[in-house]
């Protein structure tokens, strides 16, 4: 584990803020990643440094976590484009731009007059841009074959690449887009984490472990059915409702799921 990303109040109103000022107590984190990567770099390799930034579960900070790392290596001097590669919740590309003519939709259109200006949306940092999911649906199916166009372009638009794939699970195109990249950094919400659900995630990190980067974050609780109707994954907490539960019977009663580091 590299360190840890709390999340404060304003970064779950908007993780924007990540952009605009480096949460505080994550500073070491960052550095800590971004001196890693550096450092896992191939020298010989022509294209920008790519750094996959995925969640072990749905809600673990990706999108929040991506921006705060692309503002900590801009302040190095590197410019920086940070590509929504999660197309199931678009929670990146809600917060800055969608639309036909503009991002990966554009892209991967038949059509493309290739004016790549036209692709990248700029932030208030001056050196990072947003490669968002243009006019693609939410849960768009892509075919891997898309994660070369993708990270090309992104690749020849700036010195570094960071991808916000999401939870890892969650597509075929983010797996993808890990296995094409110099570094992954895996959002751990340690509070909320399964076991189960953690040593699956481990069956597809890459066979190199040097290359992985794990991060304890915060989790964000909401509701799923907002998810489902393709909420951003990143903002602010759910309110708390009062619901009815029914009471579970012996028979129907099942054995909660173990959370990493509870004690038997």
């Amino acid at each position: 584990m590299v360190g840890s990303f709390p999340r404060d109040r304003a970064l779950l109103r908007d993780p924007r803020n990540a952009l605009v000022q480096t949460p505080a107590g994550s500073l070491e984190t960052l550095d800590r990643l971004t001196v890693r990567a550096e450092a896992m770099a191939d020298p010989d390799v022509d294209h920008a440094l790519t750094i996959a930034v995925v969640g072990t579960q749905p809600l673990s900070g990706v999108t929040t976590l991506s921006l705060a790392l692309a503002r900590r290596l801009a302040q190095t001097g590197y410019s920086v484009v940070v590509v929504d590669g999660d197309v199931r919740t678009q929670g990146l590309s809600d917060l800055f731009t969608k639309g036909a003519g503009t991002g990966i939709g554009a892209l991967l259109s038949d059509d493309w007059d290739e004016d790549r200006d036209a692709l990248f949306t700029p932030t208030n940092v001056a050196n990072v841009e947003i490669l968002g999911v243009g006019s693609l649906e939410r849960r768009a199916a892509l075919r891997r074959d898309a994660i070369g166009p993708i990270l090309g372009e992104a690749r020849r638009r700036a010195q570094v690449v960071v991808y916000d794939g999401g939870h890892l699970m969650g597509s075929a195109l983010t797996l993808f887009a890990g296995k094409a990249s110099d570094v992954m950094v895996v959002a751990v919400p340690l509070a909320d984490q399964e076991q189960e659900v953690l040593e699956e995630v481990a069956e597809y990190l890459p066979a190199d472990r040097s290359r992985v980067l794990a991060v304890a974050t915060d989790p964000v609780r909401r509701r799923a059915s907002r998810l489902d109707e393709g909420s951003t994954a990143d903002t602010a907490p759910v309110e708390r409702t009062t619901e009815a539960r029914a009471t579970p019977t012996k028979a129907t009663a099942k054995k909660p799921a173990s959370k990493v580091g509870s004690r038997a």
